[in-house]
């Protein structure tokens, strides 16, 4: 998030690599544990968001890049792999705080401040992960 924050821009190559590795990481679990639900549910889930914030991204230019949407599906469908809640929530919160941001640098600079996108959507995203409870002691056992 580095580079968002830095350049405002999210390399294709790198959430390119996140959708690849979360992707694949699912099929096995899902192949493996035999319950193909949550990866329907993740898969769903990140087609919607991508799919939604692209038509958004596309109708105002210079507003949304690319990088985002493809960093809000991963997101989601990370998220939604845990559960339709965690997906919903971590979406809300990211957005939300974006929201709030952008509207404290409007206020404070009384000009078009560009803020970068994807620090927000990953802090909702770990909202969502320590809401879930997923990081808990023995969550896994």
């Amino acid at each position: 998030m580095i580079i968002d924050i830095r350049q405002h821009r999210l390399p294709h190559v790198l959430t390119g690599t996140l959708i690849f590795t979360c992707l694949i990481s699912f099929v096995i679990v899902a192949v493996m544990s035999g319950n193909p639900a949550p990866l329907l549910r993740a898969v769903i889930a990140g087609v919607i968001t991508m799919t939604t914030l692209l038509i958004i991204a596309l109708s105002l230019p210079g507003q949304l890049g690319l990088g985002d949407v493809t960093l809000v599906g991963v997101i989601t469908a990370s998220l939604a792999w845990l559960s339709w809640y965690a997906a919903a929530h971590g979406l809300i919160v990211g957005l939300t705080l974006q929201g709030v941001l952008g509207f404290l640098a409007r206020a404070r600079s009384r000009s078009r401040t560009a803020l970068p996108m994807g620090p927000a959507l990953l802090a909702g995203w770990l909202a969502a992960i320590l809401a879930s409870g997923w990081l808990q002691p023995g969550y896994l056992m």
